[in-house]
């Protein structure tokens, strides 16, 4: 398995701004993680009187410890969601299945 896009991983959380003050936002946990892109279905549908997409599809990434459901994925200039918990394989320490879907 080639591992050939570079994806990074982000987290939500509590971070501080310039002043101090205390923002929530997603804030970069994992960079340039090895992967690889599997699509899946894509659709449009009308929403909101405009046309919409969505892009689904998987990521596979070599075993990292703290990748959650809850997380963002950053590639190409496209941000993924984790839709699922990610599925290990089946030694459960090797590789890592992402089940994503497009946010914007």
């Amino acid at each position: 398995m080639t591992f050939r896009h570079r994806i990074d991983l982000y987290e939500y959380g509590e971070t501080q701004n310039e002043w101090g003050d205390v923002e929530h936002a997603y804030s970069r946990k994992f960079k340039d993680v090895p992967a690889e892109w599997i699509s899946g279905p894509g659709r449009e549908f009308l929403a909101d009187e405009a046309t919409r997409s969505e892009t689904t599809g998987r990521f596979k990434i070599r075993w990292v410890p703290g990748v959650h459901e809850k997380m963002q994925v950053h590639w190409d200039g496209k941000v993924f969601e984790i839709k699922a918990p990610p599925q290990p394989d089946s030694t459960g320490r090797r590789e890592l299945l992402l089940m994503v879907g497009s946010v914007k």
